[in-house]
């Protein structure tokens, strides 16, 4: 069992490359819910509105 609060093991998940790209692909996933939900919010009382 990893020991999650290692220094060494924090610094690797911050540096290393993939951990970045998932940090940033589900901050990507947040964002494109998130746009979903205002966009179906939004829709409601302005149709024009694309």
């Amino acid at each position: 069992m990893k020991n999650m609060a290692h220094p060494l093991t924090m610094n690797e998940g911050i540096l290393s490359t993939p951990r970045v790209f998932e940090d940033f692909n589900s901050l990507i996933e947040v964002a494109t819910s998130s746009c979903v939900m205002f966009s179906i919010l939004i829709r409601s009382p302005m149709p024009t509105f694309m």
